[in-house]
């Protein structure tokens, strides 16, 4: 039951997040960018909601950022205004016989696909195709250095 409600959360906020333009900030980002304490504050906050003595829970998924550029420096991607992270199930997890069975926030089974839309509000592909593939941590998670963390450190 907690982990739907933390979905049901977690939905509602990437809903109304969709609403939001970002307009009023001087830095002309809105709130596009925060605080490292803030953002350390809500990473807390989600990783104290976890169940500690469970690490298969998600903490972070971790994208390609030469393939993310690629996809907004090509012709079609030079039209996106916008990126929609939408959660799905793993094609291994559907495979295995666990289509449309919750994963709550298992590695083995959660993911996310990166849809950019255009100012029209239409999705833009990357030669009929989406971003996928994003890596779990743990289990995919940098060994060194302040990305190791799950929180965010200075060098």
């Amino acid at each position: 039951m907690k982990q739907l409600s933390i979905l049901t959360l977690l939905a509602l906020c990437a809903f109304t997040s969709c609403k939001h333009h970002g307009h009023g900030s001087t830095d002309g980002h809105g709130e596009s960018f925060i605080s490292i304490d803030s953002a350390n504050k809500m990473l807390g906050s989600y990783l104290g909601s976890l169940d500690t003595a469970n690490d298969s829970n998600l903490h972070s998924l971790i994208i390609d950022a030469n393939d993310l550029r690629d996809y907004l420096n090509s012709e079609e991607g030079l039209s996106v205004s916008h990126m929609k992270i939408m959660f799905a199930h793993k094609l291994s997890y559907i495979n295995a016989g666990k289509g449309n069975i919750p994963c709550g926030y298992k590695n083995n089974g959660l993911t996310v696909i990166l849809a950019g839309y255009n100012s029209d509000n239409n999705y833009i592909y990357f030669g009929g195709k989406i971003m996928n593939m994003a890596h779990p941590c743990p289990m995919d998670c940098p060994q060194s250095g302040t990305a190791s963390s799950d929180l965010l450190e200075r060098k």
